[in-house]
């Protein structure tokens, strides 16, 4: 359980990263625009 609980956690980290990265993305193509 504690296997999956960290695994979770990962996920949802990587996640919030991808969103992070998604945004910074789009954020520097508005100014460049």
């Amino acid at each position: 359980m504690v296997r999956r609980e960290v695994d979770w956690d990962e996920a949802c980290r990587f996640e919030e990263k991808s969103l992070v990265s998604g945004v910074r993305l789009l954020w520097r193509l508005g100014e460049e625009g």
